[in-house]
């Protein structure tokens, strides 16, 4: 008897779970164990019972009790030895989809053991594979500073409840990214993955007691918390609750720095926490509401308060924030030469997300920015500007804490619509042949989505050929048009969607990075003779020592002894390896004489501080002119752009010419 090919993992998944259930199984576990809904799973159950008695066995059904499978021993043993065969993994896709689930389960359970023989038993795999899976498993632990322990009784994690808690609500945002649609209406503030994933882990009521409680401590406080943040209190509201139900508390007494404590806000949230447990049914200590209080604190607004509160919530920031946020304000206008700050609006919500910022960044509170990945590749300019500066101030305001990379993305976002509210209006045409309703239509999508784009005219193909396109920005059509223009196009719907606005946006950026690299060509501060793919150091004073050397034998810089100075100022200020093999340190002193880039290479590796902790490869050095304070940014912006590219540093890595070095860095044009 050999299993259906027709049946997926997750239903054989279910058929396992039956053939070792002794009693009744309710709709809402199954789900859980299938990791879907319950009409997803009533709709396995019925293709299971149509293949049931060609098996020998029966699915009984019993009101308010739930499914059971009926069969002999002699089916059953068949039946598992045909399940463990197929091999059926965490939701029958992946091996890593298995070890995530071993780790979250290791993790939501901690320290309590598990043996290898349990999991082996539960995955359907051989041991081998499980203690496979555990060794890549404690490496995981170990980098979010958790250890893993073997004795007589199995394997657990161990470590502090506040770092265990933080991995648990990392593990199931990796969930959440993998997890399947859920089919039921959610918590309208969640996602429907999220909202799935916290349902089927800790069960929809106690979703929605905990739902209930941060509504009424928001009502209370005077404001909406943002979607992501909301994500990140319910999350740890929960695990909290589950774990506390497990005996296991947060004891540790340095949660609060004192004079950032709000009693006002604390007796809020904890009022609000003690009525929650007793609708769950149990106790939260002291230090639990606490730890919940730092998370409640480093939140930040949906959108900005009323104006009757607005005032106050200002009123309310320290003066050491403002002070952050003014610093950080004016190192940007520097860098830009570009005065920032007439749009208050912006402004006053840079302040109140800089301040919940400074509280995450004290309680070492982590949340995620989704759009991380576009963020670096689309604003790499903005990026490397926000977070040069806060290296820069991290020595004289926050020397102990760390600053997440996620945490610089947000911040990315609020400069670059600083940056592009100051920038010159775009003069855009465009381009519709369907007609004058059609064209009517798409200008006032356009206009209501973009106000701050000009409209130059509405044009079809025919008149657009003979259209003079001088000092038009980028052209906008409906069509996709046969003829290479001077300008930029970008093709969208009749009826403008997200994906178009997206299309639009990326234009709008794009023209303005052409408008700021317009007058730098950095060509001119790259030559052969300043790169060298054999460097003989193998630390980083070794190499800072060599590339010196390399730009004073050029002519480049006067004084090496200054310049190496200029460089170790720089590199105490913040790391400049930037990851996957690659560094740029850069020195700005009097004793340049002409600025310029040099370029250095030793694959075997270099000593360095990166942020992703691999060697470097790859050195580029800047050497500018204290006078070009502008040019220094242009020229570091217009290399993040270019590391950003694949073919770039591949180039870096492999080629074996220096020539084909300048001409891919010296390239002009963007991404």
């Amino acid at each position: 008897m050999d299993m259906p090919e027709n049946l997926n993992s997750r239903q054989k998944k279910l058929l396992a779970y039956m053939l070792n259930a002794s009693d009744y199984t309710s709709l809402e576990k199954l789900a859980q164990v299938g990791n879907c809904s319950t009409k997803t799973v009533s709709r396995d159950l019925k293709q299971l019972q149509e293949m049931a008695s060609a098996y020998g066995f029966l699915l009984t059904k019993k009101s308010k009790e739930g499914i059971r499978l009926e069969a002999n021993d002699e089916t059953r043993d068949q039946l598992n030895y045909e399940l463990k065969s197929s091999r059926i993994t965490l939701d029958g896709e992946s091996v890593w989809h298995r070890r995530h689930q071993i780790y979250l389960d290791l993790l939501m359970n901690a320290p309590k053991p598990t043996t290898i023989q349990k999991l082996s038993e539960q995955y359907y795999v051989g041991k081998s594979s499980i203690v496979n899976d555990l060794a890549r498993i404690e490496e995981v632990a170990k980098c979010a500073g958790l250890a893993m322990i073997r004795t007589r009784n199995g394997t657990s994690i161990t470590g502090k409840e506040r770092l265990i808690r933080n991995e648990i609500a990392a593990q199931m945002k990796i969930t959440r990214s993998s997890a399947g649609n859920w089919e039921s209406p959610g918590i309208s503030r969640l996602d429907e993955e999220t909202c799935q994933v916290l349902k089927l882990t800790f069960g929809e009521r106690e979703v929605n007691l905990v739902a209930h409680a941060i509504e009424a401590i928001e009502m209370q406080m005077g404001y909406l918390m943002g979607d992501i943040y909301y994500i990140n209190v319910i999350t740890h509201m929960l695990i909290a609750g589950q774990r506390i139900r497990s005996g296991q508390y947060i004891t540790e007494e340095n949660l609060m720095l004192g004079q950032e404590f709000d009693h006002d806000i604390y007796s809020i949230i904890a009022f609000e926490v003690r009525k929650l447990g007793g609708f769950l049914e149990i106790t939260y200590p002291e230090a639990e509401i606490l730890f919940l209080y730092t998370h409640f604190t480093s939140t930040g607004y949906g959108e900005l308060p009323a104006k009757e509160r607005l005032g106050s919530a200002l009123a309310q920031v320290d003066e050491s924030t403002v002070s952050f946020c003014r610093t950080l304000m004016q190192g940007i206008e520097e860098q830009t030469q570009t005065v920032l700050g007439t749009d208050k609006g912006v402004l006053d919500s840079l302040i109140l997300h800089m301040k919940a910022m400074m509280n995450r960044i004290r309680y070492d509170v982590r949340i995620t920015c989704p759009l991380k990945e576009q963020i670096v590749q689309e604003f790499s300019e903005t990026y490397l500007l926000v977070r040069n500066e806060l290296l820069r101030m991290k020595k004289s305001f926050f020397p102990d804490y760390y600053i997440p990379e996620d945490e610089i993305c947000y911040l990315c976002l609020y400069f670059q619509s600083l940056l592009e509210a100051e920038s010159r209006r775009k003069r855009i045409l465009v381009v519709c042949s369907t007609g004058v309703g059609t064209s009517h239509l798409v200008r006032k999508r356009i206009e209501c989505s973009f106000p701050d784009l000009e409209i130059v005219d509405v044009i079809s193909i025919k008149r657009l050929m003979n259209r003079d396109l001088t000092g038009i920005d980028f052209v906008v059509s409906t069509v996709k048009l046969q003829k290479e223009l001077p300008v930029p196009v970008v093709i969208v719907s009749i009826l403008m969607d997200q994906k178009d606005s997206q299309a639009i946006s990326k234009a709008i950026i794009r023209s303005a990075r052409k408008e700021t690299k317009k007058n730098m060509n950095i060509r001119s501060v790259l030559s052969p003779e300043n790169v060298k793919l054999e460097l003989h150091g193998r630390t980083k004073d070794e190499v800072l020592q060599e590339m010196t050397e390399l730009l004073f034998q050029n002519g480049c810089v006067t004084d090496r002894e200054a310049f190496i100075k200029a460089l170790y100022l720089r590199e105490e200020e913040g790391i400049t390896g930037i990851g996957e093999g690659i560094a740029i340190p850069h020195g700005k002193s009097s004793v340049v004489a002409k600025t310029a880039i040099a370029i250095g290479r030793n694959l075997d590796g270099i000593e360095w501080e990166t942020f992703d902790d691999k060697p470097v490869r790859v050195v580029i050095m800047f050497a500018v002119r204290d006078v070009d304070m502008s040019q220094h940014i242009m020229l570091l912006s217009r290399v993040a752009e270019l590391l950003c590219d694949g073919d770039v540093t591949a180039a870096l890595f492999e080629t074996k010419d220096t020539g084909e070095i300048i001409q891919i860095l010296g390239r002009e044009g963007s991404k």
